[in-house]
């Protein structure tokens, strides 16, 4: 399982890449590559996804934003997830404990460090529908550093 960078859109992108932005490997349909697909397919609707990796500074801003400038239609938009994908999620039932093997106290403890744990978490982050002008360098941090977060960038 780990933190999953997407660019998502309603129409083909072509790939990037420079010293601070990259946008590369389709997601494919159903999970065919072993990619987290059906999991990110959960999440985003958009049918065109694909991997982006972005540097928190101004640099990287501006040439996203041109970038943008150039390959986003009109009325369109993107959305930029970071959200965690992988294969962890279905492996966990093999690993837990059965209930009968356990007492009420360590019950207890587990409840308690699960709820402390999902407590811990952060709550699901969507930045509502920003232009192309408003993608700084801070914006990026933000997307890069904030899991479950969904930036749409209009034209």
């Amino acid at each position: 399982m780990s933190s999953t960078q997407i660019i998502a859109c309603d129409y083909p992108l072509p790939p990037a890449n420079t010293e601070s932005m990259r946008i590369v490997h389709r997601f494919y349909p159903h999970g065919k590559y072993g990619d987290g697909t059906d999991q990110a397919d959960a999440y985003i609707k958009k049918p065109y996804k694909y991997s982006i990796t972005l540097k928190a500074d101004e640099t990287c801003a501006a040439i996203f934003r041109t970038y943008l400038y150039e390959h986003l239609k009109e009325a369109g938009n993107v959305e930029l997830w970071n959200i965690w994908l992988g294969s962890g999620f279905k492996d966990y039932g093999k690993y837990m404990l059965k209930l009968k093997n356990i007492s009420t106290n360590e019950y207890a403890e587990i409840y308690d460090a699960v709820d402390m744990y999902i407590d811990s978490l952060p709550a699901p982050v969507n930045r509502k529908c920003i232009s192309i002008y408003e993608l700084t360098g801070d914006i990026i941090s933000f997307f890069n550093r904030t899991h479950y977060a969904c930036i749409t960038v209009r034209k």
